[in-house]
């Protein structure tokens, strides 16, 4: 599991991005956590799990103006 979140931070550094915290364990010692920022200031916590068919289980988006992230994906999802 930590090898799928060390692949993503590893991606992540070589497209420009920014490494906040390196992966590492959580308490529960099943989880994996890291967490990035992107050039476009956009923040993400990833978490990695035990083995199964999706490596990562959730990836968290922080946004500064919210109403502005809801406006795009509004604008965006027409075309997904």
């Amino acid at each position: 599991m930590i090898f799928q979140v060390a692949k993503t931070i590893n991606l992540v550094k070589e497209k420009g991005g920014k490494v906040t915290r390196e992966p590492e364990p959580v308490k529960d010692g099943f989880t994996i956590t890291a967490f990035i920022e992107v050039r476009s200031g956009y923040r993400f916590e990833l978490l990695g799990r035990r083995p199964t068919r999706e490596p990562l289980c959730k990836v968290m988006l922080q946004v500064g103006d919210l109403d502005h992230v809801i406006a795009f994906y509004e604008k965006v999802s027409v075309f997904i």
